[in-house]
């Protein structure tokens, strides 16, 4: 009967320990989903802001309104140039967002040649009533061996939430158009991503 308790107290013990290493892991698996899940948002939300800025660029139809308003500091195609996309107080887009503020786009040269630099800022600009700071550049580094045009991304963002709390997102990497860079169809683009 003794062998029988001190079996279950070692039993428990066992137990209790495992359980406590068991929960220490799934916190820190938790955490680390977290920080996946909030990395992932922020990525969704600057690869939407691409998705705004190539239609807006490309002057197809935003939204449901007049907004945003686009100016070019030269005429279009001219470099180097500024575009201004101005939101006003408030434009809702083509998935659902509302956006006020402005993204300012300074061009150095056509993105296609090589060295040219592309430079996004936001100026008093929310999305939802997520303000967002920060800076993206694009540079045209050329083409690779193979001959695929090869583009270096650095971006750092800050949103600002309303509760007063804000999280930061930096990133720097190469993007390579493996295929498609022969056609204007953003539809048949193939990029390797590296960084």
């Amino acid at each position: 009967m003794k062998n029988i308790i001190s079996s279950i107290g070692i039993f428990t013990l066992i137990l209790l320990i495992y359980s406590c290493d068991k929960s220490t892991e799934i916190d820190e698996i938790v955490d680390l989903q977290t920080e996946i899940e909030a990395a992932e948002q922020e990525d969704m939300e600057v690869d939407e802001d691409d998705y705004i800025l190539a239609i807006v660029i490309d002057g197809q139809q935003f939204g449901p309104s007049d907004c945003p308003v686009v100016t070019h500091e030269n005429d279009p195609g001219t470099f180097p140039n500024t575009i201004t996309i101005d939101f006003g107080d408030e434009c809702e887009g083509p998935r659902g967002h509302t956006r006020s503020g402005m993204i300012i786009i300074t061009l150095s040269g056509s993105i296609d040649e090589p060295s040219s630099v592309k430079t996004i800022t936001y100026q008093d600009y929310y999305i939802n009533e997520v303000e967002r700071e920060g800076i993206i550049t694009f540079t045209n580094e050329g083409l690779n061996d193979d001959g695929h045009p090869v583009y270096a991304k650095t971006a750092m963002i800050t949103q600002n939430f309303p509760d007063g709390s804000s999280s930061t997102w930096e990133a720097s990497y190469s993007r390579t158009q493996v295929e498609g860079s022969e056609t204007p169809e953003r539809s048949d683009d193939v990029w390797l991503v590296e960084g």
